[in-house]
């Protein structure tokens, strides 16, 4: 038996672990001797990546004006195709 969150309640709990975890990421992780816990913090923010995606996206929709569903939906899904580019681009940018 689960508890039902609303969209929002479940963004906020999810970026509260995700902030707890990288806090205690930045206290834990040390050095090389300390890399078998890199596991367990990576793991916690692929849930946590992977929860808080599709909880934005609920949560836009839940946000939406009646009759605007197909042209605002348009607009966020436009917008997250065209700006996929950016951080590979960043990355390589910075790194080269």
């Amino acid at each position: 038996v689960g508890i039902a969150l609303n969209p929002l309640q479940s963004a906020l709990l999810c970026l509260v672990i995700f902030i707890i975890n990288t806090t205690l990421a930045a206290l834990v992780l040390t050095g090389p001797e300390s890399k078998n816990a890199m596991y367990a913090f990576a793991s916690i923010w692929g849930i946590c990546l992977a929860w808080l995606h599709p909880t934005h996206a609920s949560l836009y929709c839940t946000i939406i004006p009646r009759g605007q569903e197909s042209e605002l939906m348009g607009i966020y899904i436009f917008s997250g195709s065209v700006l996929a580019w950016l951080p590979p681009f960043l990355f390589s940018f910075l790194n080269e």
